[in-house]
């Protein structure tokens, strides 16, 4: 049986923020899309959407955490060559013990053949906001990150792979 969990706002927002990233585009165009129209009400009803949109501080903190990130280890430049995400980094609610400050980490990782993350090779390049967002970060990686590399033509032994993970704050 499949049971599936209700997700809290912040977690949606957080998913698109890093669906936004992952795909390699600005978070600027993320903040555009929530003033967009809706449709016309459909004869069956959508589901409901995330209510509001990341702040524009947290925004502006994954753009800035983004910038320095090699071209060919980004998200759409691994897709390109059949090298597909399909578990992102993720960590543990309960490392964020300052809710009140934007924490941020771009995290540096490499990839084996296997689509795992190979031990011990986590960089945390940059982070800001609570230091204990970064001390996570390595283990988190470790245990969520993994690629589907059935879509490469050349599987490489190992690959690098850099993403941002933002925390926006609570009031």
């Amino acid at each position: 049986m499949n049971a599936r969990r209700a997700v809290s706002p912040v977690a949606a927002a957080m998913l698109a923020v890093s669906a936004w990233v992952l795909a390699g585009l600005p978070a600027a165009a993320l903040a555009q899309t929530s003033q967009t129209t809706q449709p016309a009400a459909a004869a069956t009803p959508a589901p409901a959407a995330p209510t509001g949109m990341p702040p524009k501080q947290c925004l502006d903190l994954l753009e800035k955490m983004a910038q320095p990130i090699p071209r060919e280890e980004t998200g759409p430049a691994l897709r390109a060559r059949g090298l597909r995400l399909s578990r992102p980094l993720l960590f543990p609610q309960d490392a964020i013990t300052d809710h009140r400050v934007d924490s941020a980490a771009r995290v540096r990782m490499l990839i084996d053949n296997k689509g795992r993350v190979v031990p011990d090779s986590v960089e945390v390049q940059e982070s800001v906001g609570d230091p204990k967002f970064a001390l996570v970060m390595p283990t988190s990686a470790e245990m969520t990150v993994a690629f589907d590399l059935s879509g490469a033509s050349d599987k490489p032994a190992q690959f690098a792979f850099t993403t941002v993970s933002v925390s926006c704050a609570r009031p």
